[in-house]
């Protein structure tokens, strides 16, 4: 039996048949350069390779997390359990927020992506906005120092700060013509439905919330995120499709314009964006 069906095999209890062709795809493909018509033949050093990384995917952990590195918005992004792995809904709240800085008068707008992780939101925007000032903030100094990385990696100036937004002096100082996050929303009762790999291996910092006040961030955010807007001003936010109406409503009883709830690619509503 050749190495690439050998891991398919390894890794079909845990992810099932389809999900594990598509794993070891991706490690053949990015980890040894071989596509689909050389995927049999790897030298006995490459076995030997081969060998701790199909452990650690059999034992639940994260692809991203083996090979240290995630896709997202076209960059290739440093990973590991200090920070979520970026997903593809995040990227629609970047292109949302993208759309809303294209529509500004200001040529060098503010951003500040509250509770940015591996920096993913901050730097997709950066890249995009190379005039733009962006600060990317985290309670997690482990999680700012991913994204440090990623910023001299990627060459992108934005500012990595540890702040708490929970704290009253957690907040930086200033007017930003956007404020965007994808803040903690899950439920610790809401575990036992994700996969193994998600709750044994990304930080529960960043998941989850008091079982007693899912919307904590989301309020705070309302709060406080208003004030610190320009005239032009929108706080986005990524948001669990359970409480999407619950968060709608929130940013409705906030001194927002406009507030707009919107749907990812799959129809489920998973942004909420208010606008002064």
């Amino acid at each position: 039996m050749d190495d690439f069906r050998e891991l398919v095999l390894l890794l079909t209890p845990l992810y099932g048949e389809g999900e594990a062709h598509s794993l070891a795809s991706i490690v053949f493909e990015d980890v040894f350069g071989r596509k689909r018509a050389a995927r049999e033949a790897l030298q006995p050093e490459e076995r030997v390779r081969l060998q701790p990384i199909a452990a650690r995917l059999a034992a639940g952990e994260p692809l991203q997390y083996v090979l240290g590195e995630a896709d997202f918005f076209g960059m290739k992004l440093r990973v590991g359990p200090d920070v979520l792995i970026p997903r593809q809904e995040t990227e629609e709240l970047v292109a949302w927020a993208i759309a809303h800085l294209r529509n500004l008068k200001n040529d060098r707008p503010r951003v500040l992506d509250i509770g940015t992780g591996s920096g993913c939101i901050a730097l997709a925007i950066q890249k995009q906005f190379t005039s733009a000032e962006v600060m990317a903030l985290d309670v997690s100094e482990s999680a700012l120092d991913v994204a440090r990385q990623n910023a001299r990696l990627l060459g992108l100036p934005v500012q990595c700060r540890q702040g708490d937004i929970l704290s009253p002096d957690g907040w930086p100082d200033g007017s930003f013509d956007l404020i965007i996050s994808n803040p903690p929303y899950v439920l610790p009762s809401e575990a036992v439905h994700m996969p193994v790999w998600v709750k044994a291996h990304e930080p529960g910092l960043a998941l989850f919330v008091p079982e007693n006040d899912p919307l904590l961030f989301y309020r705070v955010l309302c709060e406080r995120a208003p004030a610190c807007l320009s005239p032009e001003g929108a706080l986005l936010v990524e948001v669990s499709a359970f409480h999407a109406r619950q968060v709608t409503e929130l940013f409705e009883k906030a001194p927002f314009r406009t507030v707009l709830c919107k749907n990812d690619l799959s129809g489920m509503p998973r942004m909420v964006g208010g606008f002064v």
